[in-house]
Order: C-alpha cells, then sequence, then structure tokens
C-alpha cells in the first residue's frame, strides 16, 4: 500500500481568521486574549455551519457532531482534531472522508486558499493523520 500525503503550504497577505460559534454560515472574527484563533470556537463554528447545512447528509452531520474535538484553520489549510482512535485505512478512515466532505463548504467560505487549492487534514486522537481532502 503506498500513501502519498501532500503538504501545501500558502503564503497570505490578508491576516488569519476565525469563524463565530453562531449557527448561520458568515465569517467573523474571534481569537482569543493571545490574538491567535480559538481553536475550540472553530469546532463550533464548523459543528453549527455543518448542522445547518441542507446539502451535507445525515452521515455527515453525525461524524462532525460526535466526533470533532479541535479545528484549527487559516487561509489554504484546515487542521480537524477527533476523538477517533483508528488509522489510514481503517473504519475510522471512512469516518475521517465524511467530516473532509462535510467541512470543504465551510473552509472555502471561511478560510478561503491564497492559491486556489486549500487542505483538509483531520487527524485521530493520538495525533496521527486519519484522512485529507483538497478544497
Amino acid at each position: 500500500m503506498i500513501i502519498i500525503v501532500i503538504i501545501v503550504v500558502a503564503a497570505s497577505s490578508g491576516s488569519k481568521k476565525s469563524v463565530s460559534t453562531s449557527p448561520s454560515p458568515s465569517v467573523n472574527s474571534t481569537s482569543t486574549t493571545t490574538g491567535t484563533p480559538d481553536t475550540k470556537s472553530q469546532a463550533d463554528a464548523l459543528s453549527a455551519f455543518v448542522a445547518g447545512s441542507g446539502s451535507d447528509t445525515s452521515q455527515m452531520k453525525a461524524a462532525v457532531a460526535n466526533h470533532v474535538t479541535k479545528v484549527d484553520a487559516n487561509n489554504g489549510s484546515v487542521s480537524v482534531y477527533t476523538d477517533l482512535s483508528g488509522g489510514l485505512g481503517s473504519a475510522d478512515g471512512s469516518t475521517a472522508t465524511l467530516i473532509v466532505a462535510a467541512a470543504t463548504d465551510w473552509a472555502k467560505q471561511a478560510y478561503p486558499p491564497a492559491f486556489g487549492v486549500g487542505l483538509i487534514t483531520v487527524y485521530n486522537a493520538g495525533g496521527s493523520i486519519l484522512g485529507n481532502g483538497n478544497y
């Protein structure tokens, strides 16, 4: 089995943005007192966006609601941390695929890539890559 992981690093002249915890898909800036994005608020924003989405399936909504613990996002890169324990090729990998699919519309709107393609990476509870996809 050959696994290829592509990491996209993009420079942007814009500042980092994070999203409010309101269920609407609007993009509002929230951060911690240190000026860094509040990753828990980003997870809440993703969950609210997916829950209110008419295009995401019930399986996608359940995967995000039940497993996403933290999101760290900026323009072109979204890291989604979960409570899943499997690795690449495991049953949890299919759940990671659902999370990537569910997060795509949110990421395109809230964290547009600077150079046309962004990357969503889903990590398991141990911090290992569980799945990824472009947006």
